[in-house]
């Protein structure tokens, strides 16, 4: 990216594992010389005025996936009725919240407790039993640059690509929501899989 940007002045961004945060901004600073490392925590930290102005020299920030990919906490949705306890029901069509038992083809009630570990779908309607809370300090570092900050960033590392299988991950989400904001990617990886 050094060299592609042939002296001109760029700013990169690279996605990195929680573990190598560190060692990305070490390792930039030893390589390049007068590069302005920095490593993003959080969103906040992006809707600095700096990244709204052109760039100074050779900057490079480092975004740990789960910073890229945090998003706000959310809270299972789905009524209860006090004469028909150990029911959910869903708030859009009323009907009992069920999940298809594979083996007997029957729908099977889930319990309000289990609504509250992980998020769920009505078989009726298909309506979320599950909203976001409005705690707006976790928003997605990586849906802020593809909202907010379009083409702010010339390139985009990412680290151990092969970590971001699967399209409904959260991960491989922020990656596709970093790789539409920024003009080039590279992907590296020691695994081939």
């Amino acid at each position: 990216a050094h060299q592609h940007a042939r002296d001109k002045s760029y700013r990169g961004l690279v996605m990195v594992p929680p573990h190598l945060g560190s060692k990305w901004r070490r390792e930039v600073a030893e390589t390049i010389p007068d590069a302005r490392v920095s490593i993003i925590r959080n969103y906040r930290e992006l809707r600095s005025p700096h990244f709204r102005e052109k760039p100074q020299g050779a900057e490079w920030y480092v975004i740990k996936q789960s910073a890229a990919k945090t998003a706000p906490p959310w809270r299972a949705a789905f009524l209860t009725k006090p004469n028909k306890p150990g029911l959910a029901f869903c708030p859009r069509c009323g009907e009992t919240v069920t999940k298809r038992d594979a083996e007997t083809k029957r729908d099977i009630p889930i319990h309000p407790d289990t609504l509250a570990k992980r998020k769920h779908f009505c078989e009726s309607c298909s309506d979320a039993l599950w909203t976001f809370t409005h705690d707006h300090d976790c928003w997605p570092a990586a849906t802020y640059i593809n909202k907010h900050l379009r083409y702010a960033f010339d390139y985009l590392v990412v680290d151990e690509v092969h970590q971001m299988k699967g399209e409904s991950t959260a991960r491989a989400n922020a990656m596709g929501q970093l790789i539409s904001a920024c003009n080039y990617t590279i992907a590296l990886t020691g695994t081939l899989r």
